[in-house]
């Protein structure tokens, strides 16, 4: 049996009863699909392109159900050194990126569809020997909404 939905079309709900689905056009009470939260994967790390250092940072955006989706904004990029437990151990920053992704390819070429993430190859001078782990802090500033932060520690030997 196949079902099709029309403009116009009802859903029944669990109880049986049908409720309209039909737009209602005054902007009113109906689901915005935008982020609120965002991760840094644990697969972040810094690698050696073509004798390169680059931050290899992925992001991950949520929306209030917890589902990956795409996100439209700036990003902030900072890099610290951290001591043992994660935490910074002074406030001079060793990198900085700010990357925009406000475009459609902008997005396309930094959006990842098999990890549904983002990935940054964001590039350094070069890694600080005495450090073995720092805190990438991350934000993103949507066009519209609260910006959203996020951290985390990156083992770097």
């Amino acid at each position: 049996m196949a079902i099709t939905l029309l403009p116009g079309c009802e859903i029944f709900k669990g109880d049986g009863t049908a409720r309209d689905t039909r737009p209602t056009g005054d902007g009113g009470d109906y689901w915005h699909i935008h982020p609120v939260r965002m991760r840094v994967f644990p697969s972040t790390r810094f690698v050696v392109y073509d004798q390169q250092v680059a931050l290899e940072a992925r992001i991950e955006f949520l929306d209030d159900v917890g589902d990956t989706i795409k996100a439209v904004g700036s990003f902030r990029f900072e890099v610290y050194a951290a001591d043992r437990d994660g935490e910074v151990i002074d406030r001079d920053r060793l990198f900085a990126w700010n990357i925009p992704m406000l475009s459609t390819e902008q997005n396309r070429e930094y959006y990842d569809a098999v990890t549904r993430a983002y990935l940054f190859r964001l590039g350094c001078d070069h890694l600080p020997a005495e450090i073995e782990r720092v805190v990438l802090l991350v934000q993103f500033e949507p066009p519209t909404g609260p910006r959203l932060s996020t951290q985390a520690v990156i083992q770097l030997r």
